[in-house]
């Protein structure tokens, strides 16, 4: 699947409306998620709270402008097999024994508190997400209000088979965005840490 997503601290000024671009009523959805950043900045891994999943998706191409294709190799119900795990661990380019936890956790609860606490080469980043979906034949286009560690961001993020109709969707949508497409994991990598708060005078 292409995608382009963007994220910005405030609401996208959006060119038209999602719905008359794809003739599509939103459909609401709420997400808690845990991404989980290793060193390899193409895999994205994440643990889905409300399915009780584990996800691992790669990219496969990235554009000049942008565009990403990603493609998803699993999402399984934990706990998952060891050779799932194994895979987990390629993509993130940490010990495989660092991820043992998702073998024996019943839910994404028992897992994070087995992955737990994060370090320098395994990041838990939680995520919370509030989106809009608009979905038709071929094409989809996301808003979402989005909860980083780090604080809240607006994201729009377009969806097709087909590169052209990802581009055709940015023409149409967001003609005049000012800001480069950013995928999840590089979004968490920059977000997925508090700001420290000022000292109490």
């Amino acid at each position: 699947m292409w995608e382009m997503r963007f994220f910005s601290p405030d609401p996208p000024a959006l060119a038209q409306d999602p719905s008359s671009a794809l003739g599509c009523a939103a459909l609401l959805l709420h997400d808690d998620d845990v991404y989980l950043l290793g060193a390899a900045a193409v895999s994205n891994v994440k643990l889905r709270h409300r399915s009780g999943t584990a996800k691992l998706k790669v990219r496969v191409q990235r554009t000049a402008d942008g565009a990403e294709l990603w493609r998803e190799v699993f999402e399984q119900r934990l706990p998952i097999a060891e050779a799932l795990v194994v895979r987990l661990a390629e993509a993130l380019q940490v010990d495989p024994a660092r991820l043992r936890p998702l073998e024996r956790a019943a839910t994404s609860e028992d897992a994070l508190a087995g992955l737990a606490p994060d370090d320098e080469a395994l990041r838990l980043v939680p995520v919370t997400k509030r989106r809009r979906l608009f979905r038709s034949a071929g094409a989809s286009v996301e808003i979402a209000l989005v909860t980083f560690p780090a604080g809240v961001r607006h994201s729009v993020c377009l969806e097709s088979d087909s590169l052209e109709r990802v581009r055709e969707l940015r023409r149409a949508l967001l003609p005049a965005c000012p800001l480069p497409p950013e995928d999840y994991v590089a979004a968490c990598a920059r977000l997925g840490a508090a700001r420290p708060q000022p000292a109490a005078e």
